[in-house]
């Protein structure tokens, strides 16, 4: 059995130590130390490009360590020429790394550095227009325009030498808008017939493709039918079609829902809140189609917010990640938000809640936590020796968690709500915990992080949130969420749920 990993280890320390001098962030130089093959090449590549002379911004600190991680068929030499590449910016996406690395394979030492350069997209540069002319001949040369060959078109791209480095969503929306030129508007699916049985029989519907001939299904022979079909959304039926107007939410206080209305106009606002620590998986999807699609269906906005109040997770590369992926789906946040722009705000309204005898330092461990609240054998839950401490107390406590006095662990900020309550979103929930992590954009301006369960709620309200869209794996939390707002005084959005996405049988 391999020894157990042990970041306090001195010889993993100083690895990692290492991997951060030159610019990786402290959870990819844990993640990195802890695979021996990728940390030793990492190690070497480096000591021997002296990397820490010029410690790299964090994305290209990422691709470094993807290409230790990546580069075993190559030379030393080959290895350190594709990473001081990186370095000088001359590589830049994982897509062009993933170039280098195949080309050096076959084209060791010596180098040409321009057959390198032209072979890896080395400053490709195209205009609109030139792009627009490339993908037409691109498209003629695979047959002529036609919707139900789009994604095929699309994919197609990234093997065109002439336009393999443009980007993405550039491509995207010039095929698309070369198709809306030849054949018009991209043709609406028709829902399948509800008709069961084997009587039903299914009728044949036209190519999308094709734009002319005479149509074979029932419902383009039935005007009324085919108009019917193609003016139904997904926004007006179901659980999407019946949610309420704007200014439709209770409030606490009738004064709030007025000062919402005035703000919002009367407009749909929504929100994406992905948390900056991983990228998106085809889950995402569905959440970024409802949100952003429900605002657009409603005349309204979407915002992009970033809830980045881990710094121990969080990475660069997964912002600008998350922001590519909204884009090629076809979306523009209507605004870029970060739950770091509040932390201020939400440090206040911390202190307020605890004034109020709504919050309090807790000092248990985890363990005693869970305890508390019935444990496994989900006993009888009762308060920690805490709860009940004075609000002085907890406000002179929350400050020396604020000031650094408290380490990780030693002290947490909890909301004081209802232990009988059979729902465990409302069995006193952590507020506020101790992270001694620079924050990307805040860097040590803080050591004291809001949770989700904190934050979330408090920021759709500062947003002005109209619907708060998030899956059904949070419906235990509204009831902590509406707690929250309505416990401050504040404006309470409505959260409402949807089915989450899940795809099986997949790797």
């Amino acid at each position: 059995m391999p020894p157990k990993f042990d970041p306090n280890d001195p010889a993993v320390a100083e690895l990692i130590s290492l991997f951060k001098s030159f610019g990786l962030s402290e959870t990819k130089s844990l993640e990195v130390a802890r695979n021996p093959k990728t940390a030793a090449t990492l190690q070497e590549i480096v000591v021997s490009c002296k990397l820490t002379a010029n410690p790299l911004e964090d994305k290209q600190a990422g691709l470094i360590s993807l290409l230790a991680n990546q580069s075993s068929k190559l030379g030393e030499e080959e290895r350190d020429y594709i990473a001081k590449a990186i370095a000088d910016s001359r590589l830049k996406s994982n897509d062009q790394l993933n170039a280098a690395i195949k080309y050096l394979e076959v084209n060791p030492s010596p180098i040409d550095d321009a057959k390198f350069d032209h072979e890896c997209g080395v400053g490709f540069n195209i205009t609109p227009d030139e792009l627009k002319v490339e993908i037409k001949n691109y498209i003629d040369a695979q047959g002529g325009a036609a919707w139900d060959k789009f994604n095929a078109l699309l994919g197609g791209t990234r093997q065109d030498p002439r336009i393999r480095w443009a980007n993405t969503l550039d491509v995207k929306n010039t095929i698309e808008a070369l198709l809306t030129e030849e054949l018009g508007p991209k043709p609406k699916a028709v829902p399948a017939s509800k008709g069961k049985g084997k009587d039903s029989k299914k009728e044949p519907v036209t190519s999308t493709g094709s734009t002319s001939g005479p149509s074979t299904s029932n419902i383009d022979r039935d005007p009324i039918a085919s108009s019917a079909a193609t003016e139904r959304s997904v926004f007006e039926e179901g659980f999407l079609g019946k949610l309420h107007k704007v200014g439709g939410n209770v409030q606490k206080h009738e004064s709030r829902r007025k000062e919402h209305l005035d703000w919002t106009k009367g407009k749909v606002f929504t929100r994406f809140p992905p948390e900056p620590n991983g990228f998106l998986h085809i889950g995402h999807s569905k959440a970024i189609f409802i949100n952003f699609g429900y605002a657009a269906h409603n005349g309204g906005h979407c915002y992009l917010r970033y809830d980045d109040t881990n710094p121990e997770a969080e990475e660069g590369r997964y912002f600008e990640s998350i922001l590519e992926i909204v884009r090629w789906l076809g979306y523009e946040p209507y605004k870029i938000t970060y739950s770091s722009d509040h932390f201020q705000k939400l440090y206040e309204l911390a202190v307020d809640l605890t004034k109020r005898g709504l919050a309090y330092v807790c000092h248990c461990t985890g363990e005693e936590i869970n305890a508390a609240r019935g444990g496994a054998e989900r006993g009888p839950r009762y308060a920690c020796a805490h709860r009940d401490r004075p609000i002085e107390e907890s406000l002179t406590e929350f400050e020396k968690m604020k000031t650094g006095q408290r380490k990780p662990g030693e002290a947490i900020l909890r909301m004081k709500q209802d232990l009988e309550d059979g729902n465990p979103q409302m069995w006193d929930l952590v507020a506020y915990r101790v992270i001694n992590t620079p924050h990307h954009r805040t860097g040590d301006k803080w050591v004291i992080y809001p949770t989700y369960d904190f934050t979330h709620c408090l920021c759709d309200s500062f947003e002005n949130i109209t619907h708060s869209l998030c899956t059904t794996e949070f419906v235990q939390s509204r009831v902590s969420y509406e707690w929250l707002c309505n416990a401050l005084d504040i404006y309470c959005p409505r959260q409402s749920e949807y089915g989450r996405l899940n795809i099986e049988g997949t790797v």
